[in-house]
């Protein structure tokens, strides 16, 4: 399947849902053993970074290329960050009966800390389907991206808690939410982050370019 660029917009438009569609259904499929999410995000940056710079080729074909080349590398940073989120979420549930400021103070302190796992692991699934690196280099490079473009980071991940947070507020919500998930939910989200990440990755290769030259 290959997304055909036409002069016709509502052909155009109509194309590029489906391959949303598509591209969300595939990272679902591919993330349902779990341990498969790292490799399942990748492949999705891999075709969605291409995708909102209109330079995307095959999409299913282009993702399980990215899926099987990164399996290793995005695997074991995403059990990584799954240990690493899990000690802090048991963390801010021990400290949830805890009264007063330092309990207060507690919760606050771990609760940053995992969304700032959640934001590491956005640039670090990024990173491994754009650049070439060490895990410990890309780990590190995500965790410098996270606080160097501070706003961005937070616009990433607030985006994805309020989506997730409208989708579970209620009952009706949710039957709503289920479909949305099943076919787009999960690809407008990479698709918003990818839109930020490509200008972020853009800058810091002009920066490298002049650097170069200079």
């Amino acid at each position: 399947m290959r997304l055909d660029v036409t002069d016709n917009p509502v052909i155009s438009g109509m194309s590029r849902i489906f391959d949303m569609m598509c591209l969300n259904v595939l990272w679902l499929v591919c993330s349902l053993p779990i341990f498969t999410i790292g490799a399942s995000t990748t492949a999705m940056y891999t075709v969605m970074l291409k995708v909102v710079k209109n330079e995307e080729g095959y999409i299913v074909k282009g993702f399980f290329k990215a899926f099987k080349e990164n399996f290793k590398k995005s695997t074991i940073i995403w059990l990584i960050l799954l240990v690493i989120g899990g000690f802090l979420g048991a963390d801010l549930y021990l400290t949830s009966s805890a009264k007063g400021s330092v309990g207060m103070a507690l919760r606050a302190i771990f609760a940053a800390l995992e969304l700032l796992v959640l934001a590491v692991g956005i640039y670090a699934f990024a990173l491994t389907a754009r650049y070439e690196n060490s895990i410990r280099g890309t780990i590190r490079n995500a965790l410098t991206l996270t606080l160097a473009r501070f706003p961005s980071s937070i616009l990433m991940v607030a985006i994805m808690i309020a989506l997730i947070g409208i989708s579970i507020w209620n009952l009706q919500l949710i039957t709503f939410a289920l479909p949305f998930w099943a076919l787009f939910g999960v690809s407008i989200i990479f698709w918003i982050n990818s839109k930020l990440l490509r200008r972020i990755f853009a800058g810091i290769e002009d920066h490298t370019e002049e650097e170069v030259e200079e």
